[in-house]
Formats: structure tokens, C-alpha cells, sequence
């Protein structure tokens, strides 16, 4: 998908977001990982003027636009400096337990506030989780099996 103003891309571009990188654990790019990998998302931008203080977000959504996974520099306890010129944030997500299926990473850029936004690439970065057997729902979190059973069964 490409970015398409006003559709995949809305924003002011005060602060623009240039480049967006899907990488595995080794740093290589990925456009599928199993459930339980890592996913490292980094995110180039560019600020011609000074940008005091913004936020970045990313959101994971399943095709259907259900957002699985939102999270966001505030939430994280990452105060960003004033920025301006180039540079890059990246997001580690050391665990996506995702059920198996077609997902997007959603980014934005966005004033210190909220009040409103001055990048946002959405349903344009496609990351398959690899089909899971026998498993549904949205999060498929580590999990073991234990069966405790007596020998004998008493009557």
C-alpha cells in the first residue's frame, strides 16, 4: 500500500515521518514473524523547523482496523526533546503474541498536546504473524499445558 493524503496519510507534516522499518530480532527487515517474536519498529523523521516535545505512537491493527496493541513515547516514559532535523525512534516490542494472521503497524507523529497530529501513516505496513493451529481470539500470550492425573483412578 502506498501513502495516499488524506486516505493511508493525513497530518500537518511539521514533522514528517520519512521512513518506517520492520525489523526482527536481528535488525533485519521482516514482513512475517511467528507469534511470541520480537518486532523492533523504526521510525525515521524529519523536522525542518523546531518541534518542541512530540509524541510518537504506533498501533497494531488486524485487517478488520481492530487495534490489538497501542502504544505511544507518553505512555512509554519517553519525554522527547524540542527535535529538529533528522532522526529516528524505534519502538521494541520484545514479545508480539499475536495469533496467527494479517496485521498493520500503524505510526504517527503528533504535538505535545494531542491536540493534533503531524504525521500519520495508517494501513500502509503489512506484518504477517504466522498462522497459529487451533488457536483463536487476538493475543495468543505463552502458555503451557499440565496434566495432573492420578495413576489409579479410586472409586
Amino acid at each position: 500500500t502506498k501513502l495516499r493524503a488524506g486516505d493511508t496519510r493525513f497530518g500537518s507534516l511539521e514533522l514528517e515521518i520519512v521512513d518506517v522499518g520492520l525489523l526482527g530480532e536481528d535488525g533485519v527487515p521482516v514482513v512475517q514473524i511467528a507469534s511470541g517474536d520480537s518486532l523492533h519498529i523504526e521510525i525515521v523523521f524529519s523536522a525542518p523547523e523546531p518541534v518542541p516535545s512530540p509524541i510518537f505512537s504506533v498501533a497494531i491493527a488486524r485487517e478488520d482496523r481492530q487495534v490489538v496493541c497501542a502504544v505511544n513515547t507518553t505512555a512509554g516514559a519517553l519525554v522527547l526533546p524540542t527535535l529538529h532535523g533528522q532522526g529516528r525512534v524505534v519502538l521494541h516490542l520484545w514479545r508480539l503474541d499475536l495469533v496467527g494472521g494479517k496485521y498493520y503497524v500503524n505510526v504517527g507523529a503528533h504535538e505535545r498536546n494531542w491536540a493534533y497530529t503531524y504525521d500519520y501513516h495508517s494501513r500502509v505496513y503489512p506484518i504477517i504473524v504466522a498462522r497459529t493451529k487451533g488457536k483463536e481470539g487476538m493475543v495468543l500470550p505463552p502458555h503451557e499445558w499440565e496434566l495432573e492425573y492420578p495413576e489409579r483412578m479410586e472409586a
